[in-house]
């Protein structure tokens, strides 16, 4: 956080330097592994990054809506679903309702600035990768750590495991209680709408455990 921070006290916009910062700080913890397999490392990074811009677009139109609270519940909902059918596609899923929620709350808390706000914030995640692949070229032609191979299930077995998990209900615990803590938050911060409490809506996103299996 700290070198967006310093340019938006520079330039006199410490609040833009601080939305940066917390755009790039909501990215990490994700691995260049966990988005695809195979590929080169930058694209790894731009997978990463990849749910979290789609995710402050999707926000930025949900915001707009006349009902926006129950669009954004359905589609972080539907989104929880994918954890079931791979751990990349899993952390991909959890990515994008993080930023999703966030912008969702930031858009709306800037009207007049929905747009710019949105864009600022997706300048974090950019900042992020954009620090990953300088760091990923001064270690170009260090030695690659080994990595144990590891056998991975084809896309028929992933297909036959989803629709397994969608027929019990472990497959729909971690969608049903993000939309539940959501719909919760949701109806605290619409009942005392003075205070802040869109921070509670992404505190439930940040919060809500699913074990994503191997």
């Amino acid at each position: 956080m700290a070198v967006p921070v310093a340019v938006g006290l520079l330039l006199g916009r410490v609040d833009a330097g601080f939305l940066i910062g917390l755009g790039a700080v909501l990215l990490v913890g994700g691995t260049s592994n966990d988005a695809v397999s195979g590929g080169s490392p930058a694209l790894h990074l731009v997978a990463m990054a990849l749910p979290a811009l789609v995710a402050v677009a999707a926000a930025t139109l949900i915001a707009a809506l006349p009902l926006p609270d129950p669009a954004l519940i359905l589609l972080v909902g539907g989104a929880a679903l994918s954890v079931n059918y791979s751990r990349p596609l899993a952390a991909a899923a959890i990515r994008f309702n993080i930023y999703c929620v966030r912008g969702f709350t930031l858009v709306e808390g800037s009207a007049a600035h929905r747009t710019s706000a949105a864009l600022i914030f997706s300048c974090g995640a950019l900042w992020n990768i954009g620090l990953r692949l300088m760091l990923d070229y001064r270690r170009r032609g260090e030695p690659a750590p080994p990595h144990p191979a590891r056998r991975q299930p084809t896309s028929n077995q992933r297909r036959a495991h989803f629709r397994k998990q969608l027929r019990s209900l472990t497959g729909w615990q971690f969608p049903m209680r993000l939309a539940i803590g959501l719909a919760l938050a949701s109806m605290v911060r619409h009942a005392d709408p003075a205070h802040h409490f869109g921070w509670t809506l992404l505190t439930v996103a940040l919060l809500t455990e699913n074990a994503v299996a191997h």
